[in-house]
This record gives C-alpha cells, sequence and structure tokens, in this order.
C-alpha cells in the first residue's frame, strides 16, 4: 500500500531506521565509554562573559585550550595535539552565540532529532555536541589520517545488514546482526573538560 501511494519501498525505510538507530546505540557506547574511563585529570575550560569584545573572549578560550587539554594529549601520545572536542549543552550555547566568522557551522545542520551530531568547527578542532553529556562537561581526544591513530576505534568484521525473513506462525520477522570489534587504544589521549563562565 505504502509503496503504491507513496512510491516508496517501506522495507528500505525499515532498514535505513534500523541501522540509523543501531548508528546511535554504538554512539553513545563509545562516548560513554572514552568519557568515563579516561586516565586523565579533568581541565577546567573558562568560557568568558565580561565585557571584553568578542575576539578577546575567543582567543582566551582557544589559548585554554591548546595549553591544557590538546598539550596533554600530544604528551601521552607523542604523536598530535587534540583536534576532536565532543561537548554538552554549555559549550554549545557559547559557540553558537559567536558569530560565525569565529566557527564554522557544520553544513548538515540538524539532523532533526537528538543525537550526538557534528556541531562545525572551532579554530583546529572539530566540534561535535553530545545531548547526552552533562551541561557543562565535554572532552578532547585527536583523530589522525590513519583509522587506528586515535584513542578509540572500531572494527568492522561485517557490517550491519538484515537476517533472511523467517516466518513464525502468522508472523514474518527479520532482523540485523553485525560483527565489530572495539578497542579503547589510549584512554590517556581523552581529556575530560569542565566549562565554566567567567
Amino acid at each position: 500500500v505504502k509503496k503504491s501511494q507513496f512510491g516508496t519501498n517501506i522495507r528500505v525505510d525499515v532498514t535505513k531506521r534500523c541501522l540509523s538507530l543501531m548508528y546511535q546505540f554504538q554512539t553513545r557506547y563509545i562516548l560513554d565509554r572514552m568519557y568515563n574511563f579516561s586516565t586523565v585529570t579533568e581541565q577546567e575550560i573558562s568560557m568568558p562573559t565580561g565585557n571584553i569584545t568578542v575576539e578577546a573572549k575567543v582567543q582566551e578560550v582557544l589559548e585554554t585550550l591548546n595549553k591544557g587539554a590538546a598539550q596533554i594529549i600530544a604528551e601521552n601520545t607523542g604523536r598530535m595535539y587534540g583536534n576532536k572536542l565532543v561537548v554538552g549543552r554549555d559549550f554549545r550555547s557559547w559557540l553558537e552565540s559567536l558569530p560565525n566568522i569565529y566557527w564554522v557551522q557544520d553544513p548538515k545542520g540538524d539532523p532533526g532529532y537528538e543525537s550526538p551530531r557534528k556541531l562545525g568547527t572551532f579554530g583546529p578542532y572539530e566540534v561535535f555536541y553530545d545531548p547526552h553529556q552533562a551541561n557543562d562537561k565535554g572532552f578532547m581526544t585527536y583523530r589522525g589520517e590513519f583509522w587506528a591513530d586515535a584513542a578509540y576505534y572500531l572494527g568492522e568484521f561485517m557490517p550491519v545488514v538484515p537476517t533472511d525473513a523467517v516466518t513464525l506462525g502468522t508472523d514474518v520477522r527479520s532482523a540485523f546482526c553485525s560483527m565489530e570489534a572495539h578497542k579503547y587504544h589510549k584512554p590517556n589521549a581523552v581529556v575530560p573538560l569542565k566549562f565554566v563562565t567567567a
């Protein structure tokens, strides 16, 4: 009925929705493990709100990020400075209050549902928003060009695929399966952050 009325295949729609949901579950698992099992002491990042120019506010935040969290990652890994931020609502609100000359918003925009997603870039950092992160919390990590050059990686042995449809009584059932391995390789390359207004 749906195909004849709307020209869409319900099996394709259901598959896309299920894959999206499974992706969210994997993302949630990885982000929670990265934050909860980091071996680095939390760093405080001050977001100035005083009577100074916007440029000075941005410079102060970037300087604090670079001197603290980013340098810790470089020293602990021997590889590079931190280049990824995962943040809660407070830093997201501060960032989005800046004129867009100070940060580049992700062109994909809001996906239409509340899940972890890329916000854009701020200085040398790719910034991701996690709605389940505490409002004033976040973390910094890094990612290199090679797939295993990261604090945490996921290796897919078999991608997420639908199983064959099986008739059970009067119902036809189908499921999804995948095979992957998780490795939290460098817990010392994930720096928990606490954002405070000053």
